[in-house]
């Protein structure tokens, strides 16, 4: 997965803060704020100041005795937090909430959210993540893990906001020539193919070998259904974990996406894969689904 730099502080003030960080501003100076440093040992550091310049932290805890800072913000009451990162995204679904509501997961897709994504252009791609961009930064998220179609667009608005993110294009596996976007696996380059449950073996194959090629990842939503589940069963007498593993996808770093409809045995594979699940709790109690089990995977 191809990572964009970030030029911004990986620590967000909550509750909000309102201030404007600009290329004129070299050093930014934070007081009075209680800090939690996720670095071994993890601590919370009382009353502690940040000290930024040029666009990176430079001193946690005591303010520098040479600091001269071009803005100083009181920070008093507040916490600062490392910045969060959003572990499986469609950043320019923004544009598309609220157009499928109070229908199960099969409708909701084929009765809306497809029918409305084939009208999207490469112009929404980018005004949709770029609204979602300014509501991650918001609320703290400073990277995030995308997938979706004219990826170059979301690759802009990461840049221009100076998030960090794992980008991957989206391919179904039907025929990668005429796909929306246009998003064959030769227009990959460092992305990362994501599928959907449609996705055929040769397509799985085919972008988990161009996955190791290029030494990045794969992005996949998984078991998000029980249908999905049954599928899998009757077509390959496997779970889709398991048929994943069979087919060497797990072999590279990997974000299963939802994640819900799991057995022991897949929690075992994806133990021992090393594989990221991304749980989506709100998406699923949305579609009046179950749950992730986050419990018994993080024994």
């Amino acid at each position: 997965m191809g990572g964009v730099p970030c030029g911004r502080s990986p620590f967000f003030i909550a509750p909000r803060h309102s201030f404007c960080y600009n290329e004129f501003m070299s050093k930014l100076l934070i007081l009075h704020a209680d800090i939690l440093v996720p670095h071994e040992p993890s601590r919370v550091l009382r009353d502690a100041a940040i000290a930024i310049e040029n666009k990176k932290i430079v001193a946690l805890g005591e303010t520098p005795p040479d600091f001269h800072a071009d803005e100083i913000i009181d920070a008093r009451h507040h916490v600062a937090l490392p910045g969060f990162f959003n572990a499986h995204a469609h950043a320019a679904m923004t544009l598309l909430r609220g157009s499928a509501e109070d229908l199960p997961l099969d409708r909701w897709f084929n009765e809306g959210i497809w029918r409305t994504e084939s009208a999207l252009t490469e112009e929404d791609v980018y005004w949709g993540t770029a609204l979602a961009a300014c509501e991650m930064l918001r609320g703290g998220t400073v990277a995030f893990a995308d997938h979706y179609f004219w990826m170059t667009q979301v690759a802009r608005v990461v840049q221009e906001s100076g998030m960090k993110a794992l980008l991957a294009w989206c391919v179904f596996g039907s025929d990668f020539a005429s796909e929306m976007g246009p998003t064959t696996l030769e227009l990959t380059g460092d992305f990362v193919a994501e599928f959907q449950n449609i996705s055929t073996e040769a397509a799985l194959r085919r972008a988990a070998n161009l996955a190791r090629k290029l030494g990045v990842g794969c992005h996949i939503h998984v078991s998000e259904s029980p249908a999905q589940v049954e599928n899998a069963y009757k077509q390959f007498g496997k779970s889709p974990v398991a048929y994943l593993d069979d087919l060497g996808v797990f072999e590279n770093p990997s974000i299963a996406a939802h994640a819900i409809y799991l057995d022991d045995a897949d929690i075992e594979i994806l133990r021992a894969r090393n594989v990221t699940v991304a749980a989506c709790p709100k998406t699923h109690l949305k579609l009046a689904m179950k749950t992730t089990r986050l419990v018994d995977l993080l024994r």
